[in-house]
């Protein structure tokens, strides 16, 4: 099983210029999904926003993200 969580910018806390943390809900709510036995995968905003909207970007980065152990 795989739970894709499309991570927004009100998820994080922020810590300096590049430091990204979820925060506390969302974090909880990862470890209680692989405690049940799901794949979680993130999908951060700001690494979606890099592909600048090219479906070719996105489908290659969504079939890396997936690929991940």
């Amino acid at each position: 099983m795989c739970a894709i969580e499309v991570d927004t910018r009100a998820q994080y806390l922020f810590r300096g210029k590049q430091r990204h943390t979820l925060h506390g809900a969302r974090q909880f709510k990862s470890r209680i999904l692989s405690a049940l036995g799901w794949k979680v995968i993130h999908i951060p905003y700001y690494e979606w926003s890099a592909l600048h909207q090219n479906p070719n970007d996105e489908e290659a980065y969504l079939r890396k993200k997936l690929n991940k152990d």
